[in-house]
């Protein structure tokens, strides 16, 4: 594939840093619910980051992927740098002041938007109170985040990608060393937490300064909105935003319902979508990232032959990663939260708590991945329009069904409505990009599903019985953690045996991930 093996490069850097972030975000985690498991404290601390991680989500991750980076890269291409650099200056300009005026608002009215949001945080004295103290604290994290993102959009789209793949390590190595050294001195330890996600996102900014002036590109004041890239970024912006947006307004959602339930049900929803994302993460976020910027130039040369070969590509090492992970995730989701929670004020009651929504969390797994790269193949072509309807009749769906399952279900069933809504987000937009995609691509995917399959049901069968045993209740935690560690190597290599037996070509092709290989162009 002739695209293949410089995407296979880019995502070996992103994979390598990705892998670095989410291991110290999994630490950070560990930390954070050790020392306020699934408390009341917990609940507020966790809802009040949801708001400005939505909005960063929305304007930073969802802008640059929907309108920046497509319109960036034609005008490096097509006008040069210095064109290009205007560009940047001005979105920078504008999502700095329009972004600050938003934080000012969210600092004034967040009472006022988490009394809407977290309804059942009223029936706790304080609760509430100190979800609007975190949240005020928090919220300038989005303008930083931001800036990042439009720096990340930069030098993504020039093909460097190591500087804005490490700056979430910043992130939550602040958060650690803030929950350490700080939070043990402060009557509320929560706020501690708050205040290393705002020094996290200042360190995700200075970390890209060196490689973009080292590039030619120093953000500067700019206000001329009319420059003709300037507006198609505007006609691209808004419907992007809330389509690539669409899953965390679902965990927006899910998060609103999930204060109804009781008290630890917004952590153990929030904890199981970490584990979730950091078993995808890895894989997803660096063949999304390497791909996007391909896909954006063959669309804009109208190459449909070789974007239908580059999409299915993408698709093929997806699937063929995320089917295991998903199985490991249903079938281990006990011993997982054990070994990286159970601890401190995280007790054998919220491991049960937060096992539900991590099983319906996991069924999910594949669209979840699946949409990471059948969204942005609309964005490649700048049509925003589409995801938009299909993001709509999945938040419809998901508010329906969340209503349906909170009772039944728990706190599981926020977590099972998201699954549902994106499994009808994924299949929807797919169906609509078919017609640019070619039948034989199709037909060598579906056939490489089939053998990923076969290839999970040993894999299956043995996780099934491992997770069923005693030890991970009864044993320590010293040997829980070396145990659970050989079982995942273990079923890795078998698949991966399983896979090489039936001759997947992508046993080869994620060779080329390893950071250290070289490949031949």
């Amino acid at each position: 594939m002739k695209h293949g093996q410089s995407i296979l490069r880019s995502a070996a850097v992103v994979s390598f840093f990705t892998l670095l972030s989410r291991i110290s975000g999994m630490l950070r985690d560990m930390v954070v619910s050790r020392l306020l498991g699934t408390s009341h404290a917990a609940d507020a601390l966790y809802i009040a980051y949801r708001i400005p991680n939505l909005l960063r989500r929305l304007t930073a991750e969802g802008a640059v992927s929907a309108a920046f980076i497509p319109v960036f890269t034609s005008e490096l291409d097509s006008r040069g740098k210095s064109s290009a650099v205007r560009v940047a200056n001005t979105c920078f300009t504008l999502a700095t002041f329009s972004l600050t005026l938003v934080v000012i608002l969210g600092v004034i009215f967040s009472r006022e938007v988490l009394g809407l949001y977290a309804l059942g945080f009223r029936v706790t004295e304080g609760k509430i109170d100190l979800a609007v103290l975190l949240n005020r604290i928090m919220f300038p994290y989005m303008v930083l985040i931001s800036i990042s993102a439009l720096g990340m959009g930069v030098l993504n789209s020039m093909q460097i990608f190591a500087p804005s793949a490490a700056g979430p390590i910043l992130l939550n190595l602040s958060i650690i060393a803030c929950a350490y050294g700080f939070s043990p001195y402060l009557q509320e330890p929560a706020i501690g937490v708050a205040v290393g996600v705002v020094l996290g996102g200042l360190c995700q900014v200075l970390i890209q300064l060196p490689a973009l002036h080292k590039n030619g590109f120093h953000f500067r004041l700019d206000w001329d909105w009319r420059q003709p890239a300037i507006r198609r970024m505007g006609r691209l912006l808004l419907p992007g935003l809330f389509g690539i947006g669409i899953t965390q307004i679902n965990v927006f959602i899910d998060s609103a319902f999930g204060s109804l339930v009781g008290e630890g049900a917004v952590s153990a929803l929030y904890l199981s979508d970490r584990v979730m994302e950091f078993i995808m993460g890895v894989y997803t976020l660096a063949l999304a990232t390497a791909i996007l910027p391909t896909i954006s130039r063959l669309a804009r040369q109208e190459d449909w032959k070789e974007f239908s070969r580059t999409f299915f590509f993408g698709m093929r090492l997806m699937a063929f990663l995320t089917i295991p992970a998903t199985l490991g995730l249903i079938l281990l989701r006990f011993p997982i939260i054990r070994v990286l929670f159970e601890r401190g004020r995280f007790d054998h009651n919220s491991t049960s708590l937060t096992a539900l929504p991590l099983l319906c969390f996991s069924i999910g797994l594949g669209a979840f991945s699946g949409l990471k790269i059948v969204t942005p193949a609309f964005y490649a072509r700048q049509d925003t329009r589409t995801p938009v309807f299909s993001a709509l009749l999945a938040l419809l769906i998901n508010f329906v069904a969340n209503w349906l399952l909170l009772k039944p279900m728990g706190a599981g069933g926020p977590a099972l409505a998201t699954s549902i809504a994106a499994y009808v987000n994924f299949f929807t937009l797919y169906m609509l990009l078919r017609s640019h995609l070619s039948r034989t691509d199709e037909k060598h995917f579906l056939l490489s599903l089939g053998k990923f399959l076969l290839a999970s049901v040993p894999l299956a069968a043995i996780l099934y019985l491992s997770a069923g045993s005693s030890f991970w209740v009864s044993s320590p935690l010293l040997l829980r953690i070396p145990a659970l560690g050989c079982l995942v190597a273990g079923g890795a290599l078998l698949y991966f045996a399983l896979a090489f037996l039936l001759r997947c070509p992508e046993i080869g092709e994620l060779r080329h991930l390893l950071p250290h290989r070289r490949v031949k162009p």
